[in-house]
């Protein structure tokens, strides 16, 4: 029996050392814990050991950051595609500004939509974002496209900004509106136009504007258009706009036409001006009407013009609309 106690202390002398072991060689190098002398451990003391290997893994996560915000810009370009996968989202955003400006094209491709949008995206240059990919470009956040500055947006591709969902475009800037070069405005797709507020409308490049654009824009949208931007507008642009958008326009806006934009309304978009915006042609603009064009103007336009308006008018109007003048405006003719 004495043998037998022995042994046994001896056996369980032994397991106490290699317990022991573990423990040194889990405190010697803690990315390598044996897990298992902690679970069993945890189980003495009616610990969980998920929960102690979550702490791990948070302490090790920790350590990692440290060593993410250590790294040289060659560093930085030495990492593999793996290793950039395999960043969290909090590694990411540890990225300093060199950091990211020094990564490669092919790194920047690796990124996840998770991780651009954890990165400081603002941080890249404007060559650098020309490489992430449409589909996930199209899948950044409004607050991260909202943090995009104004050298970047130019130098998306064509194909980046028709990736762009309506929201996204909604959240863009009224500088980052003025900054889009030409061939990225005429790449916008109707949902994409008719997305835009009326303070981007105003920031807007209107001779960048396809006509099919245009005709694509709410009453709203046209009514935010500044005077600069309705004089702008190309004869194939005023021809495009449905009669309801001209009869949107204000009288302001109607002011600013020049005679041969005016000219080239249709019949159909001068019968759908109101009386009041008739009346607010000036002399000039009536002088531009062709007799087609008269010829359509209605009673109710007719009887809105004022004495030298009539007088522009006079010789071209045919004899049932002077006919339905009023007598007042019969009598300042005379």
């Amino acid at each position: 029996n004495e043998d037998l106690s022995i042994n046994d202390t001896k056996d369980t002398n032994e397991n106490n050392s290699v317990q022991q072991h573990n423990i040194i060689k889990k405190d010697a190098d803690e990315e390598n814990i044996d897990l298992n002398i902690i679970e069993k451990d945890a189980d003495k003391e009616n610990i969980d050991p998920n929960i102690i290997e979550k702490d791990t893994n948070a302490k090790n996560k920790s350590i990692y950051i440290e060593e993410i915000e250590a790294l040289t810009e060659e560093n930085i370009r030495l990492l593999t595609a793996e290793q950039i996968r395999e960043l969290e989202p909090n590694h990411i955003t540890a990225l300093s500004i060199d950091q990211i400006k020094s990564l490669e094209d092919w790194q920047i491709k690796e990124l996840s939509p998770e991780q651009l949008d954890n990165l400081q995206i603002e941080a890249l240059e404007p060559n650098q974002i020309r490489v992430i990919s449409n589909d996930k470009i199209k899948l950044l956040s409004v607050d991260k496209i909202k943090t995009l500055n104004i050298f970047q947006i130019p130098k998306l591709e064509v194909s980046q900004i028709q990736s762009l969902e309506p929201h996204q475009i909604q959240a863009l800037s009224v500088e980052h509106i003025y900054s889009l070069a030409t061939n990225q405005i005429q790449a916008l797709s109707v949902s994409q136009i008719q997305a835009l507020r009326p303070d981007q409308i105003t920031a807007l490049s209107v001779a960048a504007i396809e006509p099919h654009q245009i005709k694509a824009l709410s009453v709203e949208q046209l009514q935010a258009l500044e005077t600069h931007q309705i004089e702008a507008l190309s004869v194939k642009q005023i021809t495009e706009l449905e009669p309801y958008q001209i009869k949107a326009l204000s009288v302001q806006q109607l002011q600013t036409l020049e005679p041969n934009q005016i000219e080239v309304l249709s019949v159909e978009q001068i019968t759908a001006l109101e009386p009041y915006q008739i009346e607010s042609l000036s002399v000039q603009q009536l002088q531009s009407l062709k007799p087609d064009q008269i010829k359509v103007l209605s009673v109710q336009q007719l009887q809105s013009l004022k004495p030298d308006q009539i007088k522009t008018l006079l010789s071209k109007l045919e004899p049932h609309q002077i006919g339905a003048l009023s007598v007042p405006q019969i009598q300042s003719l005379t």
